[in-house]
């Protein structure tokens, strides 16, 4: 490894200098010194005292300037008035344990290799994530500063991260060099630099020396668990691997196509080497991804998911991917709320830093129950970890819905949307804020815009339709229910959503018995109808009670938890 000498900027240096009043010493010393030897040189030779002893004078009061500085710098202890205001707006010193890993550049010429530098980003990033002695930034945080002008030390102080990791990729024949750099941002110098120069085939175990490498360039003690941790799958074929790597780059973007093809890509890495267990829990992921945007029915995607789930902890047990698709799983399939939680909390101790499933954990577990303060703590988390993801924010908003503060809601959400690229899903949640606000036509407008961008589009028509119904307009209700039904013949339409529109339409008896198909699918928008004020119209209902009763997350009976309901 190549270490750089560690250095403090000159700006910094300088301005501490001034604060400590070592100029000042300096310079006055220096004053004081130049008088006392002229004053020397016109009066002694006129005393007849000896050259000698104006030149041991001489030597006395230079040897006392270093003194003079040293002791200005160290006993620093009572600052005049400016030096009190400079002191009170001298930056609180970052955490050096909160590491920022930026993603790292791609230098091939085409761009072919973005999804190789990304796999070794967020690869670093899960293995720093084991340790617990760090807070690590997650991935969705730093990933929106990739081809970012700022420099390490401004990001770093916008993540509030006192360490960031940067580097770069390249792949050629075979070979690939991976040039990685720790920078403390605190004192602005890089604390090592080190260039790698592997077979493509050690990737894995690369990736592992670099966390390794940050760990201790933070002088961490790793213990021989933790060396296990940051050291674990560096055995897997590299064929599977590379095909991981673009299965994840694909499920990262969360469209239908990527999640399809993502599935695809980890079959094919799992008949070359059936025993990777983060391409198990992978592809557990991928399932219960596209299970909890009903894309697909819950047999067809919630029971494979947990059993790939299940063969990725028994290669790893502490697999933190596998434990959060199991807890979700487990919560809106099973229903198992106990087993649920369980899980999401040994997740969280596997992984403290994994953003995932303190957010799953907290809307998929918690908020169902109508355990929302507890929620919004874990998500409170999750912010901290990742303090600039618009799905965390998202997730915040949505809990605000569900507590029935649809100004804070509404507010959070107008801010995501008028940002670049807001999450297709945010354009939903204002829908019902504007439905729960009684501002119906603004509600539908929002409906419309996710069926444009691809927010849950089958979900926003029927929350159109719905919408319709609950103003008391049944015939444009009807037109959407007849849309509705058209595309349920050609594919999967979750039984629950075309129930709400039917109880909207006052058709109990089929609401009824439209629920009583979804129950027994364990279709996942039924862990909503509880708590959720997109329900309240129904709320009291033998059928609503019924649906409840049967997902058993809420207990209306037991006291209710949710506020304003």
């Amino acid at each position: 490894m190549r270490r750089e000498n560690e250095r403090v900027s000159p700006a910094s240096l300088w301005q501490e200098l001034r604060r400590r009043k070592v100029v000042r010493v300096f310079l006055a010393y220096g004053a004081t010194m130049l008088l006392l030897i002229e004053g020397a040189n016109n009066t002694l030779p006129a005393l007849g005292v000896p050259e000698s002893v104006n030149r041991l004078l001489i030597w006395v009061l230079l040897a006392g300037l270093p003194v003079a500085v040293i002791l200005a710098w160290r006993f620093d202890v009572v600052p005049d008035p400016a030096d009190a205001a400079t002191a009170e707006t001298w930056p609180t010193p970052l955490p050096h344990d909160r590491i920022a890993v930026l993603p790292f550049r791609d230098m091939s010429q085409t761009g072919a290799d973005e999804y190789l530098a990304d796999g070794v980003t967020e690869d670093i990033i899960a293995k720093l994530s084991t340790l617990g002695a760090f807070n690590v930034v997650s991935r969705t945080s730093v990933m929106g500063f990739r081809g970012s002008p700022a420099s390490a030390v401004a990001i770093g102080q916008e993540l509030g991260a006192g360490s960031i990791v940067e580097g770069s990729v390249r792949r050629a024949s075979g070979q690939v060099r991976v040039v990685a750099q720790l920078i403390d941002v605190n004192a602005d110098h890089s604390v090592w630099t080190e260039t790698y120069d592997r077979d493509v085939d050690d990737l894995l175990a690369l990736q592992a020396d670099i966390a390794t490498s940050v760990a201790r360039g933070l002088q961490a003690r790793l213990t021989s668990d933790d060396e296990a941790r940051l050291s674990a799958g560096s055995d897997v074929d590299p064929e599977a691997y590379d095909l991981f790597l673009r299965a994840r780059h694909l499920w990262n973007s969360r469209s239908v196509a990527g999640l399809h093809e993502s599935r695809a890509l980890l079959e094919r890495a799992l008949d070359i080497d059936p025993d990777y267990a983060a391409a198990h829990a992978a592809l557990a992921t991928s399932l219960a991804t596209s299970g909890l945007y009903n894309l697909h029915p819950p047999e067809d995607t919630m029971a494979p998911a947990l059993a790939a789930a299940a063969r990725a902890l028994e290669l790893n047990p502490r697999l933190v991917d596998a434990l959060s698709t199991r807890g979700l799983a487990e919560c809106i399939w099973r229903w198992d709320w106990t087993e649920g939680e369980r899980t999401f909390r040994e997740a969280a101790d596997a992984s403290p830093s994994d953003v995932v499933t303190r957010q799953w954990y907290a809307l998929n577990c918690l908020a169902p129950q109508g355990r929302l303060d507890e929620a919004q703590a874990s998500l409170d988390v999750a912010s901290a970890l990742d303090p600039l993801s618009p799905i965390v924010r998202v997730s915040g908003a949505f809990l605000a819905y569900l507590e029935r503060d649809m100004e804070r809601a509404g507010r959070a959400l107008e801010a995501i949307l008028a940002e670049d690229e807001p999450p297709p899903i945010a354009h939903l949640f204002q829908g019902y804020v504007h439905e729960a606000e009684g501002r119906n036509d603004a509600a539908r407008r929002s409906f419309r815009s996710a069926r444009a961008v691809g927010g849950a589009p089958v979900e926003a028509l029927a929350s159109i339709a719905a919408n319709h119904a609950l103003s008391g307009d049944s015939v444009h209700a009807r037109e959407m229910m007849d849309e509705l039904l058209v595309i349920a013949q050609r594919s999967y339409v979750p039984p629950g959503l075309i129930a709400r529109v039917e109880a909207a339409l006052g058709d109990w008896d089929q609401a009824g018995v439209r629920w009583r198909e979804a129950v027994a699918l364990r279709s996942a928008d039924l862990i909503w109808v509880g708590v959720s004020p997109m329900y309240d119209f129904a709320r009291g209902r033998p059928e609503w009670r019924e649906v409840v009763a049967a997902v058993g997350a809420y207990s209306p009976d037991g006291g209710d938890p949710i506020r304003g309901a």
